[in-house]
C-alpha cells in the first residue's frame, strides 16, 4: 500500500501505519499525484475516484481497470480522460446520481468457463462481449488452449475440445497477462492440462496479491504433478494429467477457485486447505456462489 498511501500524502492528506492499522485523514488538495504503475491498477483507480489526478512513473499494469474507472466517472458527469502519461480528473463537482446497468463480471464467469474447457461444457449467461472488462480476455485465451467457445447474445459457453472430437486435447500456447492479472490462475491449470510447454507472460505483478500467486500456483500444480519454473516475467508450464493431492489456498480467493478446477480435472480425491480463514469466507470476497454454481454444472464437491 505505501505507492498509495505516498501518492495521497502528496496531495495533503495525513497518513499513518501502526501495525496492521493504516490511518488516512483528509481532506485531500486537487492536484496530480506520481505514482508507479508496475504494482496495481487499483491505485490509480483509488485516485482518481478522490479527484486526483495521476502521472504514472512506470508502465500501468491491469489498464483496463482503470479505463473502466473512467468510463464510471464520465457516465456520472465527472471530467476524466487518458492523458500521454497518466490519467486526468477534474477535482470540481462531486459525480452526479445515475441510473446504471450492471453488467456481470467475466473474472467470476471466467473460472466457471474453465472448468468447461477443462471438463466439459460450461454456459453462463448475462455477460457483455463488448463491454471495458479486461477479462472478457477469457475468449481468447480458451480459444488459444484449444477449447470450443460460442457467444450468443449475452451467453458463452466453453467446452473441452474432446466434445467434439474425442482424440482432440487443449493445446499448449503462450500467454501476456499483464492487462488481466486475474486471470493467471485460471490459465495455470488449463496449461497444466495441456499437451505440451505453456509460457505466461507479463506474470510480476501476481506476487502484489491476496498470496504471492507466483509461488502458490507453482506450488499447487507442483503438488498435482505438473512442472512449473519462472524466468524472470515468464511462468512456464509443462501440461499433462494432474492427480489428486492435499492443497492450500492460503486465504486467498482465485487460488481457492484455481484449485478447484485443478481439483475437479485431476485423477483421484483432491482435499483443500483455505489456509486463512473458513473456506466459504475465502471464495465470498468475490463470488459467493462459486462452489453452488460448480456444483449445478456437475463439480463433485463435499
Amino acid at each position: 500500500m505505501r505507492p498509495l498511501l505516498s501518492a495521497l500524502e502528496s496531495c495533503g492528506a495525513a497518513v499513518s501505519v501502526e501495525g496492521d492499522c493504516i490511518s488516512v485523514t483528509g481532506p485531500v488538495t486537487p492536484g496530480t499525484a506520481e505514482i508507479r504503475g508496475d504494482v496495481s491498477s487499483q491505485f490509480v483507480s483509488s485516485l482518481l475516484l478522490a479527484g486526483i489526478s495521476v502521472r504514472l512513473t512506470t508502465p500501468l499494469v491491469s489498464a483496463p481497470y482503470a479505463d473502466m474507472t473512467v468510463s464510471a466517472l464520465v457516465n456520472r458527469g465527472v471530467s476524466a480522460a487518458k492523458t500521454a502519461d497518466g490519467f486526468s480528473v477534474s477535482g470540481a463537482g462531486h459525480p452526479k446520481p445515475r441510473e446504471v446497468f450492471i453488467e456481470g463480471d467475466w473474472t467470476s464467469a471466467a473460472y466457471l468457463l474453465t472448468l468447461g474447457a477443462l471438463c466439459g461444457t460450461a454456459a453462463v449467461t448475462g455477460l457483455n462481449p463488448r463491454g471495458l472488462q479486461g477479462d472478457v480476455r477469457i475468449l481468447s485465451i480458451l480459444r488459444s488452449f484449444g477449447a470450443r467457445v460460442s457467444v450468443d447474445g449475452d451467453s458463452v459457453t466453453a467446452s473441452n475440445p474432446a466434445s467434439a472430437n474425442p482424440k482432440a486435447t487443449l493445446a499448449c500456447c503462450s500467454l501476456n497477462l499483464s492487462d488481466t492479472p486475474d486471470l493467471f490462475p485460471a490459465a495455470a491449470v488449463l496449461a497444466a492440462r495441456a499437451e505440451g510447454i505453456s509460457r505466461i507472460y507479463g506474470v510480476s505483478q501476481q506476487i502484489y496479491k491476496e498470496s504471492n500467486r507466483l509461488s502458490e500456483v507453482s506450488a499447487l500444480l507442483s503438488a498435482m504433478g505438473a512442472k512449473t519454473a519462472l524466468q524472470q516475467d515468464c511462468f512456464t508450464v509443462e501440461g499433462g494429467k494432474l492427480c489428486g493431492a492435499e492443497l492450500f489456498a492460503s486465504g486467498d480467493h482465485r487460488l481457492f477457485m484455481a484449485a478447484v478446477l485443478a481439483g475437479l480435472c485431476a485423477e483421484g480425491t483432491t482435499e483443500i486447505d483455505a489456509a486463512g480463514g473458513a473456506y466459504d469466507e475465502v471464495y465470498a470476497v468475490s463470488y459467493p456462489g462459486f462452489l453452488r454454481d460448480v456444483r449445478l454444472l456437475g463439480g463433485n464437491i463435499e
